[in-house]
């Protein structure tokens, strides 16, 4: 479910984006590390957002639900998608901007959860719904101040 969820958020973000955004899925232009010359553990976003071909976010979809709620218990959230999306933070964004993970919008996530992870004063992370609707647009629900779409 995991890949059919990242390529329905793909395919809807795709439709919704402003002209302005180019949408790439799972770009490989970055490594982790270099060891003698050569690169290694790729490091493939599932969605990056670009802006005159210049990286401006990096999103990664989850399949996996989330209670909004349930702050003592992180909200269900993993401390690996949390390091995945630091070394893409550094990698594609050069340690300054804002990452988004994606989860599917559910009773006890419908709205991006209010605050921002700061892995510190440049770099962020969203937690954000997407609202898959069947008879009309999906959905991604974006913080306020996020305005990437027509």
């Amino acid at each position: 479910m995991e890949a059919v969820f990242e390529a329905f958020v793909a395919q809807e973000l795709r439709k919704q984006l402003s002209d302005e955004y180019q949408l790439r899925t799972q770009s490989t232009s970055k490594a982790l590390v270099r060891y003698n010359g050569k690169r290694l553990f790729t490091l493939k976003p599932d969605l990056l957002i670009e802006q005159n071909k210049q990286p401006v976010f990096v999103m990664d979809t989850k399949w996996k639900l989330l209670d909004a709620s349930d702050e003592q218990n992180k909200f269900g959230l993993s401390q690996a998608d949390f390091y995945q999306m630091y070394a893409y933070g550094q990698k594609y964004l050069k340690g300054e901007g804002s990452l988004f993970l994606i989860y599917p919008a559910t009773e006890q996530f419908s709205k991006p959860i209010p605050y921002s992870f700061d892995f510190d004063n440049k770099l962020r992370l969203w937690v954000v719904p997407f609202e898959i609707k069947i008879e009309s647009e999906s959905l991604l629900h974006l913080p306020d101040g996020y305005d990437l779409f027509r």
